[in-house]
């Protein structure tokens, strides 16, 4: 199982669409991740209220995910 640490710095990976050069997470956008033996749970609090790019950094995050947690998990 991967910890909140590995999956915290495979998130420095996922970058804002509109300030490619910084992370979700050098933007606080990631609050909290829980990993559990059969999910992560990863919470996010957008910089703004009605952000347009939420869903886009959402299906970031789950794609980064479910890449690095299959190979991190299977190595």
């Amino acid at each position: 199982m991967v910890s909140k640490e590995q999956i915290l710095t495979w998130l420095e990976e996922v970058k804002d669409p509109e300030i490619p050069v910084l992370s979700l997470i050098d933007l606080g956008v990631i609050t909290d991740v829980v990993v559990n033996p059969d999910h992560v749970l990863v919470e996010m609090t957008p910089t703004f209220v009605g952000c347009p790019a939420l869903d886009y950094m959402k299906l970031e995050v789950e794609s980064t995910l479910k890449i690095l947690v299959s190979f991190g998990t299977s190595a």
